[in-house]
Parts: structure tokens; C-alpha cells; sequence
């Protein structure tokens, strides 16, 4: 039969019809050396596979067990390692989680509103997100963790060799060390059994230190409001306990109103108050707890 304009899209109707459904086919790198780029297909290195870079666009990149890549990026898909898996570059997502298994190495670590995992004993060189959670399992490493929103919580015996920054994410640690500063700034600071090996700081947020040892000062800085007066009001619900046990080697300095509480075990080098409005609620006078 001779297609004519009015049997036409029937015709092509019944053909597409007649066609198999094919399904995007995941790609699986069992070579080594091999690589892999795609658009939407997930990407599996198969165990002790050396890869090279791993590249996709909404799919999920599987790296198996004692396996590894020179990098993995994805837009939307997650990215996970498996024991003893490694990624000698950089792993990056924009909405996709990352985690890192057991024993696992990563270099940087980059994500928008992903959350990144490392469970225990994995390590990576840094960790950054927007609004992503960042988590360290018990033993865990990282060289530096950096976020707007996300918050940022260290299990038994995880390290940060260098700084936690956050501005609103909380940061939360338990028998946890970091070398250096702890900084948010409306992100509460919850540190239990820790040790920071610089300064703690935030401007707005509750701080909460427990049988801890701080090297550097805890500053609780002035919110600078510019020109700008709005939410710059009375702040006076903001919460400081020094519990029991704690140490501050360096100066608690205080430069805006907050409801201070020291306990009479806790040690402090001494007591800076800037503000003229501190809220009274068991302040112990610098006598009390200074003198190291």
C-alpha cells in the first residue's frame, strides 16, 4: 500500500508501536584504565577496578569495594564509595548525597544541597556544600569542612585537621577533636567531650561546651547591622553554658547580650564583657573560674 497523506500517521503509529522499549543500561567499567561519560546511564566500577574519571550528568556513580577513580561528577545522581574505595580527585554533585564507606578516601568533596557521609575511618581532603549535612562517622578525617546551611556533626573520635565554618548550620561533636577554629554565625555549637585545638566563635548562636577543652578563646562577637536595624533587636534569649569539666585556655569574651552560664568546675583564663547588657543567669565572677 502506498502511503498517502491520510494513512500516513497511522501507518507510523503502528510501526512505533511495533518497536521494542530499549531502557537506559547502566554503564559498568570492568577494565582497568577504563573511563566512563554519560548523560543519564549510573556508572558502577566493579570491585578493585582502577578507573579514570567518572562523568554523568543525572546518573548515580557506584565505586565498589577496594576500587577507585581519578574523579566522579554527577549533576543530580548520588555518589557512593564502597570499603576501601578511593577517588584520587575531586567528587562533585549539585543535588546528589555522597557517601564514602568504611576505610574510604576522597579527595575535595563539592556539593549544592547534597549531604555528604564519611563512615568509619574514611577520610577526604575537604568537604564543602551549601545546604547540604555534613556527617563524620567515629573515627572519620577531614582537612576542612565548609557550609551556609548545612549542619556539621563529628561521632567518637572523628578529626578535622583544619576548620569548621558554617554560617547558619549547627555544628555538633561528641569526643570529637578539631584542630582549628569552629566558626558559625547563627548555627548553634554543641561540643561535648571535644577538644579544639583554636578558637570557638558565633554571633547568634547557642553555644553548649561539656567536659571540653578549648585551646584558643570562645569569642561570642557583635552582630554588625550597618545601616540596617532590622533583626538586630534584643537577643537576649542567645544561650552560653560552660558545663562541667570545661576548659578555656584562652579569654570567654563577650561582646553582646546573652544569658551566661559557667559552671563552678569550669575552668576559664579570664572573662572579657564587652557588653553593658549581659543577662545575668548564675554568673560567676572571673575570680571563680580563671587562673589556670
Amino acid at each position: 500500500m502506498k502511503p498517502t497523506k491520510s494513512n500516513l500517521v497511522p501507518l507510523c503509529a503502528a510501526l512505533l508501536l511495533q518497536l521494542p522499549c530499549v531502557a537506559s543500561a547502566d554503564y559498568h567499567v570492568t577494565q582497568q584504565g577504563g573511563s566512563a561519560d554519560t548523560t543519564s546511564d549510573n556508572i558502577t566500577v566493579h570491585e578493585r577496578i582502577r578507573a579514570g574519571a567518572l562523568d554523568s550528568t543525572s546518573g548515580n556513580i557506584e565505586i565498589g569495594l577496594g576500587a577507585s577513580a581519578t574523579k566522579a561528577d554527577t549533576t543530580s545522581g548520588n555518589v557512593s564509595l564502597g570499603t576501601g574505595a578511593q577517588v584520587h580527585g575531586r567528587i562533585d554533585t549539585t543535588s546528589g548525597d555522597v557517601r564514602l564507606g568504611a576505610r574510604a578516601i576522597s579527595g575535595q568533596i563539592d556539593t549544592t544541597s547534597g549531604n555528604v557521609e564519611l563512615q568509619d575511618e574514611s577520610s577526604a581532603q575537604m568537604i564543602d556544600t551549601t545546604s547540604g549535612d555534613v556527617r563524620l562517622s567515629e573515627k572519620a578525617r577531614c582537612r576542612k569542612i565548609d557550609t551556609t546551611s548545612g549542619n556539621v556533626k563529628l561521632a567518637r573520635g572523628a578529626y578535622v585537621d583544619g576548620v569548621i565554618d558554617t554560617s547558619s548550620g549547627s555544628v555538633n561533636a561528641n569526643f570529637a577533636s578539631i584542630a582549628g577554629d569552629v566558626y558559625t554565625s547563627s548555627g548553634s555549637i554543641w561540643l561535648e567531650k571535644s577538644r579544639v585545638g583554636d578558637d570557638v566563635r558565633t554571633s547568634s548562636g547557642d553555644v553548649t561546651l561539656l567536659q571540653s577543652d578549648i585551646r584558643g578563646d570562645l569569642i561570642i562577637r557583635e552582630k554588625k547591622c550597618g545601616w540596617i536595624s532590622w533583626g538586630c533587636g534584643d537577643d537576649s534569649d542567645q544561650r552560653v553554658v560552660i558545663g562541667a569539666g570545661t576548659v578555656i585556655h584562652g579569654s570567654l569574651r563577650i561582646e553582646r547580650k546573652v544569658a551566661l552560664v559557667i559552671d563552678p568546675s569550669a575552668r576559664i583564663g579570664r572573662i572579657e564583657n564587652r557588653s553593658n547588657t549581659l543577662v545575668p543567669s548564675m554568673n560567676l565572677p572571673a575570680e571563680r573560674v580563671g587562673g589556670l
